[in-house]
């Protein structure tokens, strides 16, 4: 991880907070991957937790921009997935 920082020119306060970002919006494709996959009995509950997690990043990235503590957004994020797969989980 260092050496592609090095590499890239990346100073550690900017990787942190495109780590944080990536963090939030890794898992909005998925669901929207899912909403395309899975039949219409389900795709309800995916749009739902899709607009959840789209509403979590947005508030999150722009917490991180107003220099809010980011163990607060990890921890919520953590929850809402834990949520998400184990809602997606339930119903299969």
């Amino acid at each position: 991880m260092r050496v592609v920082r090095s590499l890239a020119g990346v100073s550690d306060s900017i990787s942190d907070h495109l780590n944080l970002w990536i963090t939030f919006t890794l898992l909005i494709p998925f669901l929207l991957f899912l909403r395309q996959v899975l039949g219409p009995q389900i795709k309800t509950l995916v749009n739902r937790l899709l607009i959840a997690m789209v509403t979590l990043a947005v508030v999150a990235i722009t917490a991180d921009l107003f220099g809010v503590r980011w163990s607060f957004t990890f921890s919520v994020n953590s929850y809402l997935v834990l949520a998400i797969v184990g809602g997606l989980t339930a119903t299969f």
